[in-house]
């Protein structure tokens, strides 16, 4: 017989682990080059916390949102079966053989529990913003007489220190042959560095890829249509742009380091943030503020 009590008790247990698989989710994603719109991201977390659950409670006998609140199924003989989980997850345990027994109430537990409590509700409640940390902080560092620009074609905002000039440049692609044409918005600032942003639509045949597998390839053909002049990968790491995946790069050309990040959007837009220096200038502060500024606008609209 379930009472009124546990039933409470058994629905907070559930959003304390809906809370902790959503902070979960949101680590591994910020780890990974891992995307996912606001809907696929909540139905995931929906999906992880119940299927963590039934095997939680096959293989543990109750799950982290259970102990915390001092309860747990109990049978008489036997443990806890597949299906017998699949029901206790879902409420539909009634007419199951099984018991709920309340554990000791002491001051510490009941301390303890509310404490534990209100830290996952709450990091739950503002984690995602967490995402969105980096350009926030590149917003903080560089508004101080820095230019907001919004791109013509209203598709990406960033803040340049001086008015930006656009030039139309083309990008050879030797693997195929081919040459691409984009556009890049730069601005060079007073300590001779060069802060630019260039986007182009990727092939649909490269659409059907993982998101890795895309920007390594992106940068391999960037490398690629600098040799000649020299230009050499020192480094490259997966990251994630907000939301984004992307990866970070740092490129020798000469006499003159280029460090930027590749961020894909998921209608197939790939975009290239970077600023160029002299190798005896230190723009590193700067430089990382103006790619973390960067914002993307995904346009749905057809």
């Amino acid at each position: 017989m379930i009472n009124k009590t546990m039933t409470l008790k058994r629905i907070f247990s559930k959003l304390f682990d809906f809370a902790f698989c959503f902070l979960l989710l949101i680590s591994i994603t910020l780890l990974t080059p891992l995307e996912l719109d606001n809907s696929e991201f909540y139905l995931t977390v929906l999906a992880a916390s119940f299927f963590v659950e039934v095997i939680l409670l096959k293989t543990w006998g109750k799950t982290p949102g259970y102990a915390l609140f001092g309860i747990a199924p109990k049978k008489n003989q036997g443990s806890i079966s597949w299906i017998e989980a699949l029901r206790i997850t879902f409420f539909l345990d009634k007419g199951l053989k099984t018991e709920w027994p309340h554990c000791k109430k002491t001051l510490p537990n009941l301390i303890t529990r509310f404490a534990i409590s209100c830290i996952v509700v709450i990091a739950a409640m503002f984690g995602k913003a967490i995402l969105q940390f980096p350009q926030e902080f590149g917003k903080q560092v560089t508004n101080s007489g820095w230019v907001q620009y919004t791109s013509s074609e209203n598709d990406f905002v960033v803040e340049f220190p001086h008015k930006p000039m656009i030039e139309q440049k083309q990008l050879e692609i030797p693997q195929v042959r081919r040459t691409l044409d984009y556009q890049e918005v730069k601005s060079d600032d007073r300590d001779k560095v060069t802060y630019s942003v260039s986007s182009l639509e990727l092939p649909k045949k490269w659409q059907f890829f993982a998101s890795s597998t895309i920007l390594k390839g992106a940068l391999s053909v960037l490398v690629d249509s600098n040799m000649p002049f020299g230009a050499k990968l020192l480094s490259k790491e997966l990251c994630k742009h907000g939301e984004h995946p992307a990866i970070n790069f740092h490129i020798r050309d000469g006499g003159t380091d280029i460090k930027g990040r590749l961020i894909l959007l998921s209608n197939g837009k790939l975009f290239k943030v970077e600023f160029s220096q002299a190798l005896d200038t230190q723009a590193e502060e700067t430089g990382f503020a103006f790619i973390n500024s960067f914002q993307p606008i995904l346009n749905t609209s057809p």
